[in-house]
């Protein structure tokens, strides 16, 4: 029965037992004229299921659903049912059976009278519970009411986290817009947090955030809270003298927090912004920088740990010194004294690191006459880095390890850089490359690797055929890097395809192995409209972008890759898909390829469209809320 005929036949069902009642009522079977002497002319009429009875001018007529016409007092099949449907692009309308019906391609399916996407949806909603206590209490700084406003962080271990404004008073901030400080609780997700103090404006401490105290909110709770500020000073010294101005002192504290400290010209801690220090109390690392103190009398390096202190009330005077030793040397490329451009990153024990030019003799480039400049006592790593002046010379290589050396005292380092040099020529799947692109080269052993470009006549290094490149001697692993695609050039950037050893100078003939991709991409079994973009990671690291085309291929004639197994990822991008027609999930691992012959992949996306709603304790949430 369709829908339509239902209340039909509910009306007619209430026609007929009223004039049932009517005739019980007057004491007579007679089933002809009622009470007031008319006559109902649809009394035994059945126009059929496509159709209903009507008066008109007193008589009996049928009026007939679209595509159906009246004979006599029945509804028949007419001809042209078709003529005023409309089932869309996807589909057509069919009066096989006398009835208009559309008849949907794959992928879409008949509603009402036009054609529709099919999609598998969530069939009932779901509904988030989101548990909640209610989290109250006071806070003081030093013991008393705080001055100025406060901002108290709470921190799980699984990552989840939210903050807490506190007034002056020491008050709970809530939520009124028009008196913030009136609650004198929030509603929070129970759970155990870690609770840090997070600085509003300059003070009361100069930390930027610090711990306090780890709390467990099992039910409602009120905590009372204190930010423990020690006010302090102190002083630095450098090589047994005051340090003068403009030295950087870091303080990290356990916990979390920190500031920076700068010296004035007697070597007294100072903050830009303040004019008494004060810290949370607890354990910190100081940390040293040189700043823009003189470099030719205050050591080079950066960032390096100089002492641990215990602050508190017992202990708020900070007396620190940095001890100080001085280093000369200079740089050979491959026994030849170095032509400058190249530099030397200095790696010390203090978690501190800092780099040293090389001037156009070889020499450190630091401006003093004795070649030499002020650093602290300890063990070093010397690595060797490539400078934009120097690739023709030396080694491209970055961060190559030299040599470690542990200074007590002055010194002189002699260091050397051994150089090979590497030519010749790439091809792709034979042919010389229709565009240009480039090669990268990971060294098997320590250091950072470097890349190179080949020209369109294949060449390495150049569009020179007499181009060669210097490097550091050793095992490389080579990789393919795409700058643009089109005219045979695989898509894939970072593809390791090949491994050279170079123990001296070496010429080589490389090509690159290209497969064809081929293949279809759907989402739940049928053609993907709109972006959905895809990634091919490789067992390198190495990966392409494929954009399917709309009708649902990954390329007509087939994508020139390069061969291997690879895990292919659906990855929304921002800006690029819309949330409402593509899902916005940022990696969702599709399926593992086997692409190390010619093969063709069959990709499927599948999608739901989540409903529901969310609540806290018993009733919706009266703030916007984001999930993740």
């Amino acid at each position: 029965m369709k829908a339509g005929s239902w209340g039909i036949e509910v009306c007619a069902l209430v026609c007929l037992l009223a004039v049932a009642a009517a005739c019980g009522g007057s004491g007579t079977e007679d089933s002809g004229p009622d009470a007031s002497g008319s006559e109902d002319v649809c009394d035994g009429i059945d126009c059929g299921e496509h159709g209903e009875c009507q008066e008109e001018e007193s008589e009996a007529v049928c009026t007939c659903d679209s595509g159906y016409v009246p004979d006599g007092l029945t509804c028949v099949a007419g001809d042209g049912v078709c003529d005023d449907v409309d089932c869309g692009e996807f589909g057509e309308c069919d009066d096989a059976g006398g009835t208009a019906e559309c008849l949907c391609d794959d992928g879409y399916r008949a509603e009402d009278l036009t054609c529709v996407r099919e999609c598998e949806v969530w069939t009932s909603p779901e509904t988030l519970e989101v548990p909640s206590v209610q989290l109250g209490g006071t806070v003081t700084v030093g013991g008393a009411t705080p001055a100025q406003e406060q901002r108290l962080r709470f921190e799980s271990p699984d990552g989840a986290h939210f903050s807490v404004e506190v007034s002056p008073e020491g008050l709970w901030r809530g939520t009124d817009p028009d008196d913030p400080f009136d609650a004198e609780t929030v509603s929070v997700p129970p759970g155990d947090y870690e609770v840090y103090w997070e600085r509003r404006g300059v003070g009361p401490a100069l930390l930027d955030r610090g711990l306090l105290d780890t709390v467990e909110l099992a039910d409602d709770t009120n905590v009372e809270l204190d930010v423990p500020i020690v006010a302090v000073d102190g002083s630095l010294d450098v090589g047994g003298e005051p340090a003068g101005e403009n030295v950087r002192l870091r303080f990290v504290r356990e916990g979390g927090g920190e500031v920076v400290f700068t010296t004035d010209d007697a070597g007294q801690l100072g903050h830009d912004f303040a004019d008494d220090l004060a810290l949370l109390e607890g354990s910190y690392r100081v940390y040293y920088s040189r700043g823009s103190a003189d470099g030719q009398t205050h050591p080079r390096n950066e960032d390096a740990l100089i002492s641990t202190l215990e602050i508190s009330e017992e202990n708020s005077t900070i007396s620190l010194e940095v001890p100080r030793v001085r280093l000369g040397g200079s740089l050979s490329a491959d026994g030849e004294p170095s032509t400058g451009g190249a530099s030397l990153l200095f790696e010390g024990e203090r978690d501190d690191a800092f780099e040293v030019a090389i001037d156009a003799d070889g020499n450190f480039a630091i401006g003093a006459d004795d070649g030499s400049f002020p650093i602290m006592p300890g063990t070093y790593q010397i690595s060797y880095q490539a400078g934009v002046s120097s690739l023709a010379t030396h080694p491209r290589n970055e961060l190559v390890p030299l040599r470690e050396i542990e200074l007590t005292g002055d010194d002189t380092v002699e260091l050397d850089v051994p150089v090979a040099r590497l030519s010749g020529t790439l091809a792709i799947d034979g042919e010389s490359p229709a565009r240009q692109v480039a090669l990268l080269f990971f060294p098997e052993e320590e250091g950072v690797g470097f890349s190179t470009t080949v020209n369109t006549d294949g060449v390495l290094g150049s569009s020179s055929a007499s181009a060669d490149i210097p490097l550091v001697p050793g095992t490389y692993h080579v990789a393919f890097y795409a700058l643009s695609v089109g005219e045979g050039i695989p898509p894939n950037r970072e593809a390791v395809f090949t491994t050279l050893d170079i123990d001296s100078d070496k010429s080589v003939e490389l090509d690159v192995p290209v497969v064809m991709l081929t293949g279809s991409f759907t989402v739940n079994g049928h053609p993907a409209e709109g972006p959905f973009p895809l990634r091919f990671e490789d067992e390198d690291d190495g990966f392409l972008q494929v954009q399917p085309r709309p009708d649902g291929s990954l390329a007509p004639d087939g994508h020139p890759i390069l061969p291997g197994e690879y895990s292919v990822f659906y990855r929304a991008e921002f800006g690029r898909t819309s949330p409402w027609s593509q899902p916005p999930n940022r990696t969702t691992l599709l399926a593992e390829v086997d692409l190390r012959s010619e093969g063709s992949v069959e990709l499927d996306l599948p999608v739901d469209a989540p409903r529901g709603e969310v609540t806290g304790g018993d009733a919706a949430p009266d703030v916007p809320i984001e999930l993740w």
